[in-house]
């Protein structure tokens, strides 16, 4: 259930957080053993960095009065209970309580879009809260207790695991009694785990801290696309591992224990397999999420509708693998592999920008490859498809630089100019990554169009971002030479001879500037 926390780098905050998160509580276990206050400072310090590794760690706080409750030695469990609650205990806890309340605003905040009244910059437009209306009160409900109930299932039977598990479509969600039947299993638990209180603390306090843990991540206010995620359970899953070697101390008679202990050891052992074969499926994108889609196949051969990202995804990832291909053969076959995958996700009801310009970059690279081959007009077909495509997909998400940038590389390649000097003008702005090559490529554009001053100009900007691009010193001097300034046009030239010696294009422009004289 934990590869997914170490083996995806993107998580490593998993790893970092909980790292701080139990540093914290082994210092105030310190605290509540000695009472000296250098503890309870530490404690604060490892929480505060736990929270700036993860807005998970934002549930410490209960945590800690859970820690209080246990280590407590009142006569009975409930004069422990009360305990926490009095005015004299639980003033210690409210500086970590406010300061869970102000980075759970902060996390809020983010998630939804905002950048927390402009003190954090915003590296994305996209909003990881879902509307409120999404769902009912009472599907979020069944869907938190889902979540609730099925990582416990997991922690003993770790069947089925997977990187992505989508919300159910409608027609599943209500064929599915199981939705219905898990608000009941987790009512009894949390039943159960009051009632232990008359015979131990250990059940509450272990099913206490996979609640306070898990509770942020149960879709109760849904986040992202999925319903549960493995990695969710990297802290959680403590909480049951607690409970059962404590009631092994509790209740199991000495001479007993050690077996009981090799037990849960062979237990764990029989799960490493199954471990190894779940780090494989993090090979690379195509190994991982073909094996997200085929775990949500009906009938194993019927695409869910909700595999439309996993499938998105496969074909960003084969996209790029044509980038890397040794041979144009090979690189049409990842083309090829992408294609089907935008295909069938646009079938299945995509309403994702990336799968439409993925789409239109297969369309393109398709084209481009018939282009080569001398066949022109079936070549302008596939481009045309590919416009269709970028237009669906800036309907989608009108402000995607990159959309604009393909679409405007489409443009060109049909001749229309005029509109590709637009897309491009909207791909720098958009885009910051691309605007080197945005500015080159909207340069020949304007070079195309006759406007040289401005070619010169995005050819000009372009060298300040890359001094040594060879394409635009020889398109900046050609539109030099163009625009009767030769002296600049051979400097250009000359300066690509320096960067490149070989260079075909610029000795034969510094030629036909020598044969014009």
């Amino acid at each position: 259930m934990h590869v997914e926390s170490v083996a995806w780098v993107s998580e490593r905050k998993d790893v970092q957080y909980v790292f701080f998160f139990l540093l914290g509580l082994l210092t105030y276990t310190k605290y509540l053993d000695s009472k000296a206050k250098k503890w309870l400072v530490f404690t604060m310090i490892f929480f505060v960095m736990s929270c700036l590794s993860k807005a998970m760690a934002v549930v410490f706080s209960p945590v800690l009065v859970l820690l209080y409750f246990w280590n407590d030695n009142s006569e009975d469990n409930m004069a422990s209970l009360k305990k926490i609650f009095s005015p004299k205990i639980f003033l210690h806890f409210i500086p970590f309580f406010t300061v869970s309340l102000l980075f759970g605003i902060i996390a809020a905040k983010v998630q939804a879009g905002g950048d927390f009244y402009g003190m954090l910059e915003k590296t994305s437009d996209s909003v990881a809260i879902n509307k409120f209306d999404t769902f009912s009160l009472l599907q979020r409900f069944q869907f938190a207790c889902y979540g609730f109930t099925e990582y416990i299932i997991k922690f003993f039977v770790p069947s089925g695991l997977c990187t992505f598990y989508p919300y159910p479509d409608q027609p599943t969600y209500d064929k599915s009694s199981w939705f219905s039947f898990v608000p009941v299993i987790t009512s009894m638990i949390l039943a159960g785990a009051a009632f232990s209180i008359k015979y131990t603390k250990s059940i509450l306090v272990g099913i206490g801290f996979y609640l306070v843990t898990v509770i942020l991540v149960l879709q109760f206010l849904s986040v992202g696309v999925v319903l549960m995620a493995d990695r969710y359970t990297y802290l959680p899953y403590i909480g049951f591992a607690f409970i059962f070697v404590m009631l092994v101390q509790e209740f199991v008679k000495k001479n007993l224990q050690l077996p009981a202990y090799v037990l849960m050891l062979v237990f764990c052992g029989l799960l490493i397999p199954k471990t190894i074969q779940q780090i494989e499926t993090w090979e690379d994108s195509e190994t991982l999420w073909t094996n997200v889609i085929e775990l949500h196949l009906l009938d194993g051969k019927i695409l869910q509708q909700n595999m439309e990202q996993p499938l998105s995804i496969r074909g960003n990832f084969y996209g790029k693998m044509s980038e890397k291909a040794k041979t144009p053969a090979e690189a049409m076959q990842y083309i090829d592999k992408a294609f089907e995958d935008f295909k069938k996700a646009a079938q299945l009801g995509s309403n994702r920008a990336e799968v439409y310009e993925g789409m239109g970059n297969t369309y393109g690279k398709r084209g481009y490859d018939l282009q080569i081959k001398g066949q022109a007009g079936e070549a302008n077909k596939l481009f045309k498809e590919a416009l269709k495509n970028y237009n669906k997909a800036l309907e989608l998400k009108p402000n995607k630089g990159s959309t604009y940038f393909n679409r405007a590389i489409t443009y060109s390649i049909l001749g229309d100019h005029t509109n590709a000097i637009n897309d491009y003008t909207n791909a720098i702005k958009f885009n910051p990554q691309q605007i080197e090559k945005a500015l080159v490529n909207r340069g020949l554009s304007y070079n195309k169009t006759g406007q040289r001053e401005k070619a010169i100009a995005d050819f000009t900007e372009g060298l300040r971002y890359n001094p040594n691009n060879i394409n635009a010193l020889n398109n900046r001097g050609l539109a030099y030479s163009q625009s009767g300034q030769n002296g600049k046009a051979i400097a250009d030239f000359k300066m690509v001879l320096q960067i490149a010696p070989g260079n075909k294009d610029a000795q034969n422009y510094l030629n036909q500037i020598s044969n014009s004289k």
